[in-house]
């Protein structure tokens, strides 16, 4: 058995919001980081282990960078709950997050699990044009 979730102190989407800047000549600002979601699971395995993976399914437009860094694991839960991989850059191409699961489980809701810090950048100023841009964050738990 293997159950993952996303869970969210706040709402379960994020807004990422770029400033523009009231003068000219100013620089926009990036939105910062957000730390309002955790990532809980519970994971049955008698032997071998598990990792978390993830990835964007909709493309990133190469002028911004979408980073997750991991943290923890906190809170009540048990077993072998693995070891953040610390940050990676969110693309297309799954990335590990979490590697070494067992048997283990994180504990319910904010502050416990993985907590999950997202921070967004301007990579390429040229070319940048005003709106909005969704981006579908997508988490695996799978067996090694």
């Amino acid at each position: 058995m293997a159950i993952l979730s996303i869970v969210s102190s706040s709402s379960s989407n994020i807004e990422m919001k770029f400033q523009v800047p009231n003068n000219a000549g100013l620089n926009i600002v990036a939105p910062g980081t957000n730390t309002q979601n955790w990532l809980n699971f519970t994971s049955a395995l008698a032997t071998g282990s598990r990792i978390i993976y993830v990835n964007s399914s909709t493309s990133i437009p190469s002028k911004y960078k979408l980073m997750l860094e991991v943290t923890g694991p906190f809170g009540s839960g048990g077993g072998s709950r693995g070891t953040s991989n610390g940050t990676v850059e969110i693309g297309n191409l799954p990335k590990a997050i979490i590697s070494g699961i067992g048997g283990a489980y994180t504990g319910v809701g904010p502050g416990n699990g993985f907590q999950l810090k997202y921070t967004a950048s301007i990579q390429q100023f040229s070319g940048l044009i005003a709106g909005n841009t969704n981006i579908h964050v997508v988490y695996t738990l799978s067996d090694l």
